[in-house]
């Protein structure tokens, strides 16, 4: 059974993104947190911070997830419809309502900062709720290489 493209994914603006955040489940290696403060990187178009809610002492677990569209032209993954629905409800245009972003792992000493494709993030900007797909699609990488000239300005800093 073939999911929606995300290439059919309307564009929202980045204001509409920012606020809390449900997953549906937890997110592998952060815990059992659900609950995420999703928040737009300062001087950014496509950057966020997602920050997990309810952690006492500033030791909240935080993902740097990107808009994959603009590092990524030909980025079109298929999300299975089980989540469209559980994320959208039914009907022809559900998929379409969905944010797809992906997880940005930052530089280190050995390679630039990477994107995984393999696994975006899912958002319903009205619904407020999200999840992690992990693509049936093998041809996403799991850590697609950020080209410094392949963003508007260049790769993220971070």
């Amino acid at each position: 059974m073939s999911g929606a493209s995300a290439r059919a994914l309307s564009p929202v603006a980045q204001h509409e993104l920012t606020g809390a955040v449900t997953f549906l489940q937890p997110l592998p290696g952060l815990g059992e947190h659900t609950a995420f403060t999703l928040c737009p990187v300062e001087d950014t178009d496509d950057l966020y911070t997602l920050t997990a809610d309810g952690v006492p002492g500033g030791r909240a677990p935080r993902l740097f997830l990107l808009d994959p569209a603009v590092y990524f032209l030909d980025y079109a993954p298929a999300l299975p419809p089980d989540v469209i629905e559980q994320l959208s409800g039914t009907g022809e245009n559900a998929a379409t309502k969905l944010v797809v972003l992906a997880v940005l792992h930052p530089a280190d000493a050995v390679s630039g900062p990477t994107a995984n494709l393999l696994a975006p993030v899912a958002i319903h900007p009205g619904t407020r709720r999200a999840q992690q797909v992990v693509l049936e699609d093998a041809q996403w990488p799991l850590r697609a290489p950020l080209m410094p000239d392949s963003g508007p300005s260049s790769s993220p800093e971070i």
